[in-house]
């Protein structure tokens, strides 16, 4: 047995030098291209937890940094992108934000915080239409948030969609039957206007 050992190498060294460079060139790679597929999930995640304390820190500069390197590895990732998109907001760029809110949506239609934060810069954007849609999914999951079923009632009293505004200021009620707000506008837009003589 001990004879053999030596010849088995003898051979294993002979097979090495008939393999080119190119194959083993080619091998290596493969190798290198396994490494990292296998990997990639594992330093998105890492660069995701960094983002996410750098943005709990309110350094959001450099948790945009690592939430693009995030997606870089796996664009599937949603919240990489909500929170990204969250950070955009922090930092002024607001077009940017809109965008990934609505990658991330894409990824994950159920993500209804996305939905509020898409909504909230559509309504400061003066865009009530979609403030409106992104309120109306958000309030699927919170039905009872009566702030935001207030800016949804603003939203469509703004494109001007009356029965749709009473619609949500009646919500607004059903929720907090004591505001007066939601009293003034329901009576406004009840009451028809008088005719001009």
């Amino acid at each position: 047995m001990g004879a053999e050992g030596p010849a088995e190498c003898h051979e294993h060294h002979e097979w090495i030098r008939h393999v080119s460079l190119l194959d083993r060139a080619i091998m290596a790679a493969l190798v290198v291209g396994l490494a990292i597929l296998f990997l990639r999930p594992f330093i998105a995640f890492q660069s995701y937890t960094r983002a996410y304390s750098f943005s709990d820190l309110g350094f959001y500069e450099r948790a945009i940094t690592h939430y693009k390197r995030a997606i870089l590895l796996d664009p599937k990732l949603a919240e990489a992108h909500s929170n990204l998109a969250f950070c955009y907001n922090k930092t002024g760029k607001i077009s940017l934000a809109i965008t990934t809110y609505r990658e991330a949506l894409s990824l994950n239609p159920w993500d209804y915080q996305s939905h509020l934060e898409l909504g909230l810069l559509h309504y400061q954007g003066g865009d009530y239409r979609r403030a409106a849609e992104s309120f109306e999914r958000f309030l699927e999951a919170r039905p009872d948030e009566v702030a935001i079923l207030n800016l949804l009632a603003l939203s469509y009293e703004k494109v001007g969609d009356a029965e749709r505004a009473i619609s949500a200021w009646k919500r607004l009620l059903k929720e907090d039957p004591t505001s007066s707000i939601a009293r003034e506008h329901l009576q406004r837009l009840e009451t028809p206007l008088a005719p001009k003589n």
